[in-house]
């Protein structure tokens, strides 16, 4: 949903998401891009949005503070 129809309120509740509402961006597919695959990545982003997953989970990732996030522990 777009900020606009669904702001952020900084508190514990409920989501309250709407498909009917104003989405903010609708997608038809997706391509996965496997990782150091520069050429793969440039590829998709002549054509389309990039989303990109992490594992926050790990112990490398959890201990970030602030800055540019440069570990190459952070899982595959």
């Amino acid at each position: 949903m777009s900020e606009a129809s669904y702001a952020y309120t900084a508190k514990d509740g409920t989501c309250e998401y709407s498909s009917s509402s104003n989405t903010g961006v609708m997608t038809t597919g997706f391509t996965n891009v496997t990782a150091d695959t520069p050429s793969a990545m440039k590829a998709a982003l002549n054509t389309t949005i990039m989303s990109v997953a992490i594992q926050a989970d790990q112990r490398a990732f959890q201990a970030y503070s602030s800055g540019i996030f440069t570990d190459t522990s952070c899982g595959t």
